[in-house]
């Protein structure tokens, strides 16, 4: 089945295929099925259906995760419907479904979510956008009183709202802090961009509305809006799960077959034309780092339909774009100065605003190089055209993409592929499957031409016009800007001399191992997979977990080194060899050489340090599985960080130095966590200051010291595989390593404490109105073993975020988003070391409120507990993650990991978790809250500078 990354893959296929001008807004919201006037053939896995009504239907069998379903209503209705005075109303629409409906009242559903092992964010939510509202209910339980149970909530959010006025008044301050939550530096400049880029039409208006409109809102004007728009032909319930499509079928009619709305159908206002001279240059000065540019064309919206041409097209622009965005890559590596990264996209046949562009960031000292460049590469590959061995990459690696596709298709969850019939329903396109996609490329490969490739590339730019968005600390005045401009347009064009493909492997391999050794099972428990260990002489052992979870998919880690801690002295360095190593390729290929060979395939290899040792992670399909040993290989025998991911690591601490220490949002991510364990060094990032500190040398020889160790290293696999053959791939790749002298490095670490002040409070020079503020108790595990302690405070942690939600969100208003975390140490220097950790965003002069409305809840739950009721409602949610979590492969891996490097059992744990949560009442809970609550506390508070409590 197609889903949402797949259609990243291949353009989208946006909308159609007919190049006749589009005669009304969103045309193709016809009340019908795309497949309907389509030569395409719409998967055979899905059931598709219309009610006498014309509400439409999508029913989808699918096993992951078992024993769940999920249903979506999908309402194509948005912000584009919405008229001067109405900005913001389908989102507020959205809210009101969850305030008081038909069959539930206020306050009812959340709870009733709940009970049934739903989360409120996760298992239900919902969003509004452009030209589509979508509700979304990811169910626990497949019985049929449950479905019922979620359609009629679905039926009641098409036409049973009641949007009282109480409920209106009191849901304004909840999205008015929504909006402020969302906002920073950047939001708001991407504010600005669009109200620039499309002055002049509907695109300008942010899909949450005004301030001003948002206040507006009353029942009246939201109900009218409600009843105009939420119409059946509007309507589309997507069903995906552990069921049957015939027995689902009748549900959803009986659900759905009396939605009506006499009301005259409203036509869709007209968004307004776009018109472009020649040029424009936009400069946004911005207090930030580096200097951001994008060049945007754009491209008359035209109604493409989707149908075999239009695909076969969306084919050839995707070839066109990937073999471009190689070259602006390769030349990145070669240049490391030049940009962070710059990229080519062409949206020109898709979506509601087609487009084209180009972009960049870079710094103050070379943006206009980089501009020079990006400008001549562009004009040069539109005029040179690409190479044959270019198109012969790119058509291998689309071809590559579309199997995996394949492959994973049987691996995605319910909801992805809700979400992806979804999104292709509202763009206009038939849902195909991945095997007929892959048909249809191999059908339309052999007829396609570089020269078509060429055209699709010079098309992208045939647009007349071009607004470039110039956007940072820009010490160029407009003029010099446009001067800058002129300049890369008269530059000589040359062709692009592509590099060789690189022959893989180019390290002399081990040879093939004759003799194994033995494979002890173990079980890892009642609803764990088995366990496959081997001991290979005193230099490896092998962890394997075979599993059917996702299929066709395998991942490995490789662990290795002393087996000591990295003491204080040594984590800059650790952290920078990481950061470099990611940006370095696999062994001596760079990642333009990776792609060339591995591009496509799924294939991935990575290197980084965790607290005490080496790690190499990889992961393929099972059939590369021999490849991947082959690459990790490589990395392990041929580390080699590369200068130009050294450049490029410093460019992005510059690039973000602003953002780091002079945002709210920045500072937070920054420095709460060293804050909290009492400025430990550990969780401090890193400087330039620090970063100047070390060489490429330096991280060399560090990295090839962890290769000189004198203990095992050890080998974990999980997913589909058969142990025996994978066991002789890992031992002869791994079964050996020569032991050489290991150079001794700090090994003593501070150990984590609880912050010394119980108040902290940093200003920051952020210019949007925005406070972060903690309160945070010490809480200790002193007894790592005691599971029910731990997973009583993890109940606990859900009884405060559940009232968080009730006071903060839904009372007062004064935070969209208010959470809390429990977090303990696992590190022996840390001495059983944990936090509980509120955590409130919102506006500053609503600072002391929230804490005070903290102090409150904490002052309640001290006075009167949690009743038996409301623990067994929270815990619901928890058993229903945990159940799904026993299905996915990377859980017991990670779990297995942790299990080695700590010598504690954490599978037994996860298995014995439901029973631990069943042994946990009310009583419990109060205990727990009134040691934790009673224990010692700080409050830290990052605000906005200058903006004070009114």
């Amino acid at each position: 089945m197609m889903n949402i990354r797949k259609i990243g893959l291949i353009c989208l296929f946006a909308l159609s295929c007919t190049v006749s001008a589009s005669t009304q807004e969103l045309e193709w919201y016809d009340g019908k099925w795309a497949h309907e006037g389509s030569d395409l053939t719409p998967d055979k896995k899905v059931s598709f259906g219309t009610l006498e009504n014309g509400v439409r239907y999508a029913i989808i069998p699918n096993a992951l995760p078992k024993g769940r379903v999920s249903l979506y209503l999908n309402m194509q209705v948005g912000s584009l419907m919405e008229e001067a005075h109405e900005k913001g109303f389908a989102h507020f629409v959205e809210h009101m479904a969850f305030n008081g409906t038909k069959h539930f009242p206020a306050g009812s559903l959340i709870p009733f979510f709940q009970e049934n092992g739903m989360s409120f964010g996760g298992d239900t939510n919902a969003h509004t956008s452009l030209a589509e509202t979508v509700y979304k209910l990811n169910l626990a339980k497949v019985d049929d009183a449950s479905v019922e149970k979620a359609l009629l909530i679905l039926r009641d959010f098409a036409d049973g709202m009641l949007i009282e006025e109480h409920e209106v008044k009191d849901e304004i301050g909840v999205i008015l802090s929504e909006k402020k939550s969302r906002e920073s530096e950047d939001s708001l400049q991407k504010d600005e961009r669009r109200a620039y880029l499309y002055k002049g039409t509907k695109f300008v208006d942010n899909v949450i509305g005004t301030e001003q409109s948002i206040q507006s809102a009353t029942s009246s004007n939201l109900t009218h809006f409600y009843t105009k728009w939420y119409r059946p032909e509007r309507a589309m319930v997507v069903v995906v799960g552990d069921i049957e499509a015939s027995k689902l079928a009748p549900m959803v009619e009986k659900a759905f077959n009396g939605f009506k709305n006499d009301t005259p159908p409203p036509l869709v206002q007209d968004f307004g034309e776009l018109k472009r001279p020649d040029f424009e240059l936009f400069v946004q000065q911005r207090a930030m780092d580096g200097v951001n540019v994008s060049l945007s064309i754009i491209h008359p919206r035209i109604f493409y339909k989707d149908t075999q041409a239009r695909l076969k097209e969306s084919f050839i622009q995707s070839m066109a774009s990937y073999i471009f965005n190689q070259r602006l890559r390769e030349i990145g590596l070669k240049h490391p100065h030049l940009w962070g990264k710059a990229q080519f996209y062409n949206s020109s046949k898709k979506g509601l605003l087609p487009s084209s562009g180009l972009s960049f960031i870079s710094n103050n000292e070379h943006w206009e190089e980089a501009l020079k460049t990006l400008i001549k590469e562009s004009k040069s590959a539109q005029h040179f055209g690409f190479s044959v061995e270019e198109l012969i990459q790119a058509k291998t690696v689309i071809g590559r993409n579309l199997d995996k596709a394949i492959l994973n298709e049987s691996n995605q969850k319910s909801s992805d592929i809700a979400n992806g019939v979804v999104t292709i329903a509202n763009s206009g396109a038939v849902y195909t499957s991945s095997i007929d996609d892959k048909k249809y490329y191999e059908q339309f490969l052999p007829t396609i031409t570089l020269a078509e490739v060429n055209v699709a590339f010079k098309e992208a730019f045939a647009p007349e016009n071009r607004t470039l968005v110039v956007s940072g600390n820009v010490k160029a005045s407009y003029e010099e800007i446009t001067q800058a401009w002129k300049k890369a347009h008269e530059q000589p064009l040359h062709a692009y001399e592509v590099s060789e493909k690189r022959a893989f492997p180019y390290v002399n391999l081990p040879k093939e191992v004759n003799t194994l050794p033995k494979i002890e099972k173990k079980s890892l428990g009642k609803d764990a997979p088995t366990l496959y260990v081997a001991h290979y002489n005193d230099t490896l052992d092998i962890y394997m977990i075979p599993t059917k979870y996702e299929s066709n998919q395998v991942m490995a880690r490789l662990i290795f080194g002393e087996d000591k801690p990295f003491g204080e002295s040594v984590l800059p360095l650790r952290k920078i060899a990481s950061a470099v190593l990611s940006g370095s390729g696999i062994g001596a290929l760079s990642p333009t050489e990776v792609s060339k060979l591995f591009g496509g395939l799924g294939l991935s290899v990575s290197e980084g340090f965790d607290d005490a040792n080496s790690v190499i992670n990889g992961s393929a399909t099972s059939k590369d599985f021999s490849l991947l040993m082959q690459a990790m290989w490589t990395q392990y025998i041929d580390p080699t960080p590369k200068e130009s991911a050294l450049i490029r690591f410093k460019q992005s601490l510059e690039l973000n130095e602003h953002q780091k220490e002079k945002s709210v949002e920045g500072v937070d991510q920054a420095y709460s966590s060293s804050y909290f364990n009492g400025s430990s060094q550990r969780y401090e990032p890193i400087s330039l200051k620090m970063l100047e500190q070390y060489s490429l040398d330096d991280i060399s020889a560090f990295v090839k010291n962890q290769r000189a160790f004198n203990g095992k290293a050890k080998m974990i696999i999980t997913g589909d595989f058969e142990p025996k053959s994978v066991l002789k791939e890992v031992v002869r790749y791994f079964g050996v390593h020569e032991k050489k002298a290991h150079t001794a490095y700090d090994t003593h670490l501070q150990s984590a404490s609880f912050p010394s002040q119980s108040y902290h409070e940093r200003i920051v020079e952020d210019k949007v109105d925005k406070s972060v503020v903690y309160r945070v108790f010490e809480s200790p595990v002193e007894n790592i073993q005691d599971r029910k302690k731990i997973a009583t405070i993890n109940v606990v942690s859900a009884v405060l975020k559940d009232r968080l939600r009730k006071e903060l969100r839904e009372k007062s208003g004064v935070a969209y988003s208010p959470s809390d975390s429990f977090k303990h140490s696992l590190t022996p220097v840390d001495k059983g070391f944990g936090l509980l950790s509120i955590k409130v965003t919102t506006q500053t002069k609503n600072k002391q409120e929230s804490l005070a409305k903290v102090d409150g809840i904490v002052q309640d739950l001290l006075r009167s507990g949690v009743r038996e009721d409301e623990v067994e409602r929270l815990k619901a949610p928890m058993l229903t993650s945990w159940k799904s979590g026993l299905r996915k492969s990377e859980l017991w891996h990670n779990l297995l990991d942790k299990e080695i490097r700590y010598g504690l059992p954490f599978v037994k744990w996860h298995e014995n978790y439901p029973k631990l949560l069943g042994e946990i009442h009310a009583k419990d809970v109060n205990e727990a809250l009134k040691t934790l609550l009673q224990s010692k506390t700080t409050t830290y508070v990052i605000a906005a500078k200058g903006v004070g409590d009114e």
